[in-house]
């Protein structure tokens, strides 16, 4: 039983739960990209990254444990511990993950200002549809009030 293999097996946990999260803010902010969803979670998360360390000292511990009082000899108990690793990286990224969550603030400010500008270039959009309408048919008006003129005109001519 190592302790790199034990450190790997507890990445792999980590790693689970980060690409989890990361597929869920791919979704919950399909306006942004992936790019800028990874770069903000990891420049943002370093606290839960942290608490993983912290987790993976007492991984490390217990495999010392269980290296120095020899119990790795059974297998069950070395499929039970590469097992409980395993979760534990798994679990100990999400309890360090969901008590600070600060990459998701982040990413809620950022969709949230790319939304205001979509929909101050729609309404700016809209405004400028809604001006050229009224240009429109204020011209067909004074078109349609001249032909009337002229008709009565010709008619007060005859």
């Amino acid at each position: 039983m190592g302790y790199l293999f034990a450190i790997l097996v507890f990445l792999i946990g980590v790693i689970f739960h980060i690409t989890r999260k990361i597929s869920y803010y791919k979704k919950t902010f399909h306006i942004l990209k992936l790019k800028n969803i990874i770069q903000t979670f990891l420049k943002e998360e370093w606290d839960s990254f942290i608490g993983s360390g912290c987790v993976l000292l007492l991984v490390i511990a217990v495999v010392y444990f269980v290296k120095k009082n020899n119990l790795d000899a059974n297998i069950s108990t070395v499929i039970i511990v590469y097992c409980s690793i395993l979760l534990s990286g798994y679990a100990g990224q999400r309890f360090f993950f969901n008590i600070f969550k600060t990459s998701e603030d982040v990413l809620y400010k950022k969709a949230e200002s790319i939304l205001s500008i979509k929909i101050d270039k729609i309404e700016n959009e809209q405004k400028e549809l809604v001006e050229e309408k009224q240009d429109i048919i204020q011209d067909d008006t004074q078109d349609s009030n001249q032909d009337i003129n002229n008709i009565i005109d010709k008619e007060t001519d005859k």
